[in-house]
């Protein structure tokens, strides 16, 4: 059997009707589209900040705290008097990785 004619079938058309028959979403919803950032509070424990004080000061007060850290860890490293423990850090990677795990 030979089909020599596909009338009334043109993908493009069809294509471009379906295109044509989306709607446009409303202006409002254009313009009342807002990025919100939210912090839990343990993010903000971590910081140093209490959730109702989240500021400069105490962003302040934990970077300055962060610097000392590792600036007295350069030290140890450079004078060759940083220690591992190793044990501490094996232990701390399993009790992560058996909450991650959810084996806890």
């Amino acid at each position: 059997m030979k089909i020599n004619q596909t009338q009334g079938f043109h993908p493009i058309n069809s294509y471009k009707n379906q295109l044509r028959q989306r709607p446009e979403p409303a202006a409002s919803e254009k313009n009342h589209k807002h990025d919100v950032v939210d912090i839990s509070h343990e993010a903000l424990q971590m910081q140093g900040t209490a959730p109702g004080q989240v500021g400069p000061a105490s962003t302040r007060q934990a970077a300055v705290a962060r610097a000392e850290k590792v600036n007295a860890v350069k030290t140890q490293i450079e004078a060759g008097q940083y220690q591992i423990n190793h044990k501490a850090v094996a232990e701390k990677m399993i009790t992560f990785w058996k909450k991650v795990g959810g084996r806890e």
